[in-house]
C-alpha cells in the first residue's frame, strides 16, 4: 500500500531529507519503529518513542554504545540524529541490512542456527568495556539485587497474589546462591528480534542439521545488534537466561531443541545449579517487567507480565 502524502512529510521532516518510501518494522511492542527510503536511495532507521524517559535514555545508550560494541568487534547502528523535545520523541539511525533473527524462529533449522549464532555472541558482549557507559549496576551484585527485589515485590504484591510468597522466597536465596559471581556488559533484552543475522540459504534439512558433510561455514552469524534500551551490568547468565526465556515463552516448540545450542555455543554448563540460576534470573526479570509497567501507568501490560511471571513459575 503506497504510503500516505502525511507520513511521508512528517518522515522527511525528521530525517531532513525527502522520503519517498515508509516501512513499519515488525519488531518491538512499545515504540513505531519503521526504515524509511530516501529520494537517493539511503535507507535510515525512525524510532518514534513512547514516552520522554524512555527517549532520554534510549539516547544515552545509542551515543554511549555503539563504540564499546565495536571494541570487541560487534556492530549497533549509529545514532544520527535525535529529538527527545518533539512529540512524540524520535530517534535516527543507520540502517544495518541483515535478516531480524525472530524471521528465522519459525523453522527448526533456523531456530537452530539463531540459537548457535546468538550463543557464540555471549562471551563478546561479556567483555564490552562498561567504563564511563552510565550503565545501571542494580544486578550486578546479589545483595544489590535482592533489595531491588524486595521493593518490587512489596509495592506489586497484590497485582501477583499467589506468585509473591515463591518470589520471596527465589529472592531470599539469591545472595547464597550468586555468592562470588561476576558482573559483566548485559545487552538487557538479548532475543532474536534483537539481533540481524547475514542473509544466506542455511541449506538444513528438517532435522536442523547441515545437508552437506559437515558445517556449512558460508552460514552468516550476528551482523549488527538493536534496542539496547536495557544494557546493564548483570551476572554473566543474564543474556543467556531472557534468550530462554522469550523463546520458550513465545515458541516452546523450538526451544526445547535451541536452547542447548545457545548454551553450548556459549560454553555454558547445563548443570542444575546453572539452570536453577537461569530460572531465578527469568522470574527476577518477569518481576521487574510488572513493576515497570506499573510504574509507567499501564495497568494492562503490567497484569499480562505478571500472568506470565506465574507461569514461569511453574517451568521445570
Amino acid at each position: 500500500m503506497p504510503n500516505e502524502p502525511n507520513e511521508l512529510s512528517a518522515m522527511s521532516a525528521i530525517v531532513a531529507a525527502p522520503v519517498v518510501a515508509v516501512e513499519p518494522c515488525g519488531w518491538g511492542f512499545e515504540n513505531r519503529t519503521s526504515i524509511v527510503t530516501l529520494a537517493d536511495g539511503r535507507r535510515l532507521v525512525v524510532q518514534q518513542l513512547a514516552g520522554r524517559a524512555v527517549a532520554r535514555l534510549k539516547l544515552r545508550r545509542a551515543r554511549a554504545l555503539p563504540a564499546r560494541l565495536a571494541a570487541v568487534g560487534l556492530r549497533a547502528p549509529r545514532l544520527l540524529a535525535a529529538d527527545t523535545s518533539a512529540d512524540p520523541p524520535y530517534i535516527v539511525r543507520e540502517y544495518l541490512p541483515g535478516d531480524i533473527g525472530a524471521r528465522l524462529i519459525g523453522t527448526l533449522a533456523g531456530a537452530l542456527h539463531v540459537a548457535r549464532a546468538m550463543g557464540e555472541l555471549l562471551p563478546r558482549l561479556a567483555a564490552v568495556p562498561t567504563g564511563g557507559a552510565g550503565l545501571s549496576d542494580a544486578w550486578a551484585a546479589p545483595e544489590r539485587l535482592a533489595r531491588q527485589a524486595r521493593l518490587q515485590l512489596a509495592r506489586r504484591g497484590a497485582l501477583l497474589g499467589p506468585a509473591a510468597p515463591a518470589l520471596a522466597a527465589t529472592i531470599e536465596r539469591l545472595p547464597a546462591r550468586f555468592a562470588d559471581r561476576p558482573a559483566c556488559f548485559a545487552h538487557g533484552d538479548f532475543c532474536p528480534v534483537n539481533v540481524l543475522l547475514g542473509a544466506a540459504d542455511l541449506g538444513l534439512g528438517a532435522s536442523g542439521e547441515s545437508e552437506a558433510s559437515g558445517p556449512n561455514p558460508q552460514t552468516p552469524g550476528v551482523v549488527g545488534l538493536l534496542d539496547l534500551e536495557f544494557a546493564r551490568m548483570a551476572d554473566p547468565l543474564f543474556d543467556a537466561a531472557w534468550w530462554g526465556w522469550v523463546v520458550r515463552y513465545h515458541h516452546p516448540e523450538r526451544w526445547a531443541a535451541a536452547y542447548p545450542q545457545l548454551l553450548a555455543a556459549a560454553s555454558i554448563s547445563s548443570d542444575e545449579p546453572t539452570l536453577a540460576r537461569i530460572h531465578d534470573l527469568q522470574l527476577l526479570r518477569c518481576l521487574e517487567m510488572v513493576d515497570y509497567h506499573a510504574r509507567t501507568a499501564r495497568p494492562t501490560q503490567a497484569a499480562m507480565w505478571a500472568d506470565r511471571l506465574q507461569e514461569t513459575l511453574g517451568w521445570k
